[in-house]
């Protein structure tokens, strides 16, 4: 919660928390049920495409939410994500629900690695950022969706590959609940008591 004064009369007090709790915590999620599909627990079906979908509307509220807070990265990446989430599960529910036609592997490896590439630019804007765990996450999260649309192209696709990907899923799903959960610690607890590895200040 935060307050100014505006003209030295009126305080104006504000009450939207922060949205990256929210968003990490179902960034982190869903890479955990991505997971299992690298590892070939499941597919692609009843579970993971309402997942995603409604992942999809969290991401949108923690963009426009950070948008209302005046968070341009916040807005930014999240839209980006909601975008991008929306897109691909619609990719498979549409065929399904003959709509549209199947997407080809070339469709699906370039959005993937599109999307990659994106989310390599988010990582450069967090290396301002005061958490080096947070630049960390974003940086892991590259390496996965770059993977996975590269398998996207090879096939058929290498199972390798996508023992790989089921594995790293869950190192950066675990590494954003971690952040998403520790940051509602820290707010309450009002200290660092789940460390974020933050740089220290530098001396003056």
């Amino acid at each position: 919660m935060e307050s100014t004064t505006v003209e030295g009369k009126v305080t104006v007090v504000d009450t939207w928390v922060n949205p990256g709790a929210l968003g990490g915590g179902l960034l982190g999620w869903l890479a955990i049920i991505f997971a299992g599909i690298g590892l070939k627990w499941y597919g692609v079906g009843a579970m993971v495409e309402p997942m995603m979908v409604f992942a999809g509307v969290g991401f949108l509220i923690c963009a426009l939410w950070g948008g209302k807070k005046g968070d341009a990265f916040t807005f930014w990446a999240f839209g980006i994500i909601a975008i991008f989430d929306f897109v691909f599960v619609f990719m498979f529910m549409f065929p399904a629900m003959h709509l549209t036609a199947g997407p080809t592997p070339n469709e699906m490896s370039t959005l993937v690695i599109s999307f990659a590439i994106l989310v390599v630019a988010m990582c450069i804007v967090t290396l301002y950022f005061p958490s080096r765990l947070f630049s960390a996450t974003i940086a892991l999260a590259a390496i996965l969706f770059m993977t996975v649309g590269i398998n996207f192209s090879i096939s058929p696709p290498n199972e390798g590959i996508e023992t790989f990907i089921g594995v790293l899923s869950i190192i950066v799903g675990i590494m954003a609940l971690y952040m998403s959960i520790g940051e509602i610690i820290n707010h309450c607890t009002r200290a660092e008591t789940c460390p974020m590895l933050l740089k220290k200040p530098k001396k003056a």
